[in-house]
């Protein structure tokens, strides 16, 4: 946004210019014209490299609150991204998942691909769905709920970690209904002692890799941990200020499927294409 406005600022001043070709002091119109047209090109092409620079992101979906519904609930969350992600023809890995007969108790990819941050940034959260779950037979409504984390590579501090508070465990990979699918024990689990942190990946066949996504996740989830108690800070800070002591939400997005709603609380934005969003990943109409 800043650079569309810096660039838009210096068209602005070159049209100043040619507005005074005819004025008598043309050398200096020239240097400036020169000048000018060199901030021109170098905005330009820092622009086209904005929009076409390639992000890489990992994205975690979890059960909530809601038992079997919630891990249904997680299943609904992960497709609705990952259609998401195909209409924006990304790169898709699952790094790690745990999965059970009706759906996830957690999921987590990597995605790369084009124009993905500006979407996704305001996806971390709590999501919370309201419906008549499939296994309900007395046709009451359940409200359940599931945690969205979305960490950009990019942003991930490359800061170095203690060894002696990490807990690395390895084990065989594992699949619905909790049967082993791998032989060897490539999957690991690293655990930040302190912050209690932990971390899985299974997806693959070499533990070497399989620790290294581990550990990049984990940096990103300790990252995250250190923002989240700095914003809680100054939050409580301002809230004494104001003589406020209530806490908001984390909510992020209601399904609400009785009412055929989505309702954006990040930006109050709401909408009752729930089939466009939910199925084809459509979620760019309420970001």
């Amino acid at each position: 946004m800043k650079e569309k406005k810096r660039l838009m600022s210096l068209l602005k001043e070159r049209e100043i210019i040619r507005s005074l070709k005819n004025y008598k002091e043309n050398k200096y119109i020239d240097i400036i014209r020169r000048i000018n047209k060199k901030k021109l090109t170098e905005s330009i092409k820092r622009l086209i490299n904005m929009e076409e620079r390639t992000e890489t992101l990992y994205i975690e979906v979890r059960e909530g609150l809601g038992g079997i519904e919630s891990e249904m609930f997680c299943k609904d969350i992960y497709f609705m991204y990952r259609k998401f992600l195909e209409r924006k023809k990304a790169f898709i890995e699952i790094i790690s998942s745990k999965e059970t007969s009706k759906g996830f108790k957690r999921i987590i990819i990597k995605t790369r691909g084009k124009k993905l941050v500006k979407v996704l940034r305001g996806e971390s959260g709590v999501h919370r769905i309201q419906r008549i779950p499939k296994t309900e037979k007395k046709g009451r409504v359940h409200t359940s709920t599931c945690i969205v984390e979305v960490y950009e590579e990019d942003k991930i501090v490359n800061n170095k970690i203690n060894r002696r508070e990490l807990r690395i465990e390895t084990f065989k990979s594992r699949g619905p209904g909790g049967q082993s699918v791998n032989k060897t024990n490539s999957a690991v689990r690293v655990t930040h002692i302190p912050s209690g942190i932990s971390v899985e990946c299974q997806r693959e066949r070499s533990q070497m890799e399989n620790k290294r996504y581990a550990m990049i996740l984990l940096k990103a989830k300790i990252d995250k941990l250190e923002e989240k108690k700095l914003d809680d800070e100054k939050k409580n800070r301002r809230k004494k200020s104001l003589g406020e002591y209530s806490t908001r939400s984390s909510k992020v997005k209601t399904y609400n499927l009785i009412k055929s709603m989505i309702t954006n609380h990040t930006n109050g934005k709401r909408t009752s294409k729930v089939k466009q969003i939910l199925r084809e990943g459509r979620i760019e109409v309420i970001s």
